[in-house]
């Protein structure tokens, strides 16, 4: 409240009546305000009442809430004795307050409430001074919410390509709604409370508009000067590195490190500050030698200052040969000839010299190419050296292999196989003296190809020899002298071996081989043999006469049959089957066969077969082994089922035939 005006009557004589009524849920209170005021003096006759302006305003079109409004209460005219009734108004409704209200105190004025926002305010004054009154109107004026009260926003930095810039607000208070507008040309680029600036926006102008939200207030707005978007700085840009040896004809690479932000790099490669490459990589070429090379790496990004790194100066060394180790040829002896040879450097030398090398010393006037060993040279190591130069290369040498100079054996005799060339038997290499005399070792070959472990003076024949040429290289050696490899000539075809048993009758089991004769039996070693008859053949296992042997077995005259002799048989007995040999599994497996015994995997093929004579007379029967006993019997022919095909599987050890003509196989 203002304090009264002293012209004004003493606040204890007035008697006016306010009361308020108050809003309620948002609308404003609609009530009549009626004021009486009764000067304590009497009342001063006057012809006319003035107000101190004509008309009666408020100071300015609009007031605040909060703010108070005054009809003048000087200036009227008559000066004194004035009674004033006032009726204020707000949206044409009156207001009325109680008495206790502190509005009742002063009629002259009123404070805005924040409920009147928005709405108009008047008044109407009755003043009276005796008998003459007059009513004079107030104009209106509008109640609004006071504006939040804002400086100019400014940025919290310099604007830079992706770096976050906020907006600070003068006068803005926690709790304050913001919004924000970032511009640039004029144009809304961002709405959040910070911003930050793209690449594509170096340059432009970035302003930001706030408005202001506040309750009680009205919503204010303001914008910033606006500032030119800056590029930005890299925050690691690291000096660069070259990979690889600086030499003539080495490939180098620019390594740049890591970069943060990433960015992308041009090179520049200088000799003696002159631009002799752009790529990533750089070979100096051999003009380079000697001159200082730099690397030059420029980090660029859109947006970024670029920046440039360089690395200190380094002088281009000589190149590097890439050279093999020469090779000497020719045989070592004295007299002979030795040659070097180079291979292929890289690149390819302008000249090579050579220096033949005695136990890693020079040997004088040795330096051609070849060099012919004297007698000197004997029991020595025989070497050489290779150099190889070229203009801005580091001139290079190689040493070969060294080998020992040796005389030649003044004689050589090749070495002579003797022995029978069966399977299961063995051959020796005999040798005649060499001069001088030498140490031999043995390598045996079946066809000219080296036998594994053979390698001794003698040699028993097996199944893999079986119709091969057998030979036998005999390597003579002496210190001091030219090792020499002489090979015998070739043995005929190695053939079967040759029958052990040859006699019919009975057979005891033992360790060694005997025929059998008229009065005496012969003895038979445990093991499989192997026989073609000649005549009708049979043979028993078991106990001589006995009807019911262990094994037995029989075939035709010019077939084969085959059989197992165990240690624990009691006997053996043949009778028409010839000449029994060791079983060693020759043969080559055909896909038919006829009468007689056939080993499965070595006389014929596993599979299907299909009989190519009369199923009625035909007789077969499959094993698992070579018994002939009726335990390893697999099946047999039945007269009563004949059939015109047989399967020979993976359990078959072995297929008797007789009378069948030939099977043919037909399938798996």
């Amino acid at each position: 409240m203002h304090e009264a005006p002293a012209v004004r009557t003493p606040v204890a004589a007035r008697r006016s009546r306010r009361r308020r009524v108050a809003s309620g849920a948002g609308v404003a209170a609609a009530t009549a305000l009626v004021l009486s005021l009764l000067g304590a003096a009497p009342a001063q006759a006057a012809d006319e009442i003035a107000p101190p302006t004509d008309p009666l305003v408020f100071a300015g079109d609009t007031s605040y809430v909060g703010d108070t409004i005054e009809i003048p209460s000087v200036g009227w005219t008559p000066a004194e004795g004035l009674a004033f009734d006032v009726v204020w108004v707000v949206d044409d409704t009156e207001l009325t307050f109680a008495e206790d209200d502190p509005e009742a105190v002063d009629p002259l004025d009123l404070t805005l409430l924040p409920e009147w926002a928005g709405s108009s305010v008047a008044a109407t004054v009755h003043a009276s001074a005796g008998d003459v009154s007059a009513s004079f109107t107030v104009s209106e004026v509008t109640v609004a919410l006071p504006p939040v009260s804002l400086g100019t926003p400014t940025l919290s930095a310099p604007p830079t390509v992706d770096a976050p810039v906020a907006a600070v607000i003068p006068g803005a208070e926690s709790g304050d709604d913001i919004a924000y507008s970032w511009l640039i040309a004029a144009a809304v680029v961002g709405t959040q409370p910070t911003f930050t600036p793209a690449p594509e926006q170096l340059g432009q102008s970035l302003s930001v508009t706030v408005s202001v939200s506040r309750d009680g207030f009205e919503t204010a707005q303001a914008t910033s000067a606006a500032a030119t978007i800056g590029a930005a700085a890299f925050t690691t840009a690291p000096a660069p590195l070259v990979s690889g040896a600086v030499r003539v004809a080495s490939k180098l690479t620019a390594v740049p490190g890591t970069w943060a932000p990433g960015a992308t790099f041009t090179y520049a490669w200088k000799l003696d500050g002159t631009t002799a490459g752009t790529a990533s990589t750089f070979t100096p070429a051999s003009t380079a030698r000697g001159k200082k090379l730099t690397l030059s790496v420029t980090g660029t990004r859109p947006g970024y200052t670029k920046v440039t790194k360089t690395t200190p100066a380094v002088t281009v060394g000589y190149g590097v040969f890439t050279a093999p180790t020469p090779k000497i040829s020719g045989t070592p002896v004295i007299g002979g000839t030795l040659k070097a040879s180079v291979g292929t450097w890289s690149p390819a030398p302008s000249t090579v010299t050579y220096r033949w090398l005695r136990d890693g010393a020079a040997i004088k006037g040795a330096t051609k190419s070849s060099y012919t060993l004297t007698a000197g040279d004997w029991k020595t190591k025989i070497s050489v050296k290779v150099t190889g130069a070229r203009t801005a290369w580091a001139t290079k040498s190689v040493v070969s292999a060294a080998v020992i100079a040796v005389k030649p054996f003044t004689v050589v005799k090749a070495p002579t196989i003797s022995g029978t060339t069966r399977v299961g038997s063995t051959l020796t290499a005999k040798v005649a003296p060499w001069t001088p005399t030498a140490t031999f070792t043995y390598q045996w070959k079946r066809a000219g190809v080296s036998i594994p472990g053979a390698t001794k003076s003698t040699y028993k024949l097996v199944a893999a020899d079986y119709r091969k040429a057998i030979t036998v290289t005999v390597t003579g050696t002496r210190s001091g002298y030219l090792t020499r490899a002489v090979t015998s000539k070739a043995t005929a075809a190695i053939a079967a071996p040759a029958p052990i048993i040859t006699a019919d009758g009975a057979y005891t089991i033992g360790t060694a081989n005997k025929n059998a004769t008229a009065t005496t039996p012969g003895t038979i070693k445990p093991g499989t043999y192997v026989t073609t008859a000649t005549d009708q053949c049979v043979w028993f296992r078991g106990e001589p006469g006995d009807a019911d042997p262990l094994g037995f077995g029989w075939t035709r005259e010019g077939t084969r049959m085959i059989v197992t002799i165990t240690s624990a048989d009691p006997g053996f007995e043949t009778y028409g089957c010839g000449g029994w040999a060791p079983y060693y599994g020759l043969g080559t497996p055909a896909s038919s066969f006829g009468d007689g015994a056939h080993a499965v995997g070595v006389h014929v093929k596993p599979g299907l077969y299909e009989m190519g004579g009369d199923a009625t007379i035909c007789y077969w029967e499959t094993f698992s082994d070579f018994s002939g006993s009726d335990g390893a019997l697999l099946g047999m022919a039945d007269e009563d089922a004949p059939v015109t095909t047989l399967r020979i599987g993976g359990d078959v050890r072995m297929v008797f035939s007789q009378d069948c003509g030939t099977w043919t196989r037909i399938g798996d």
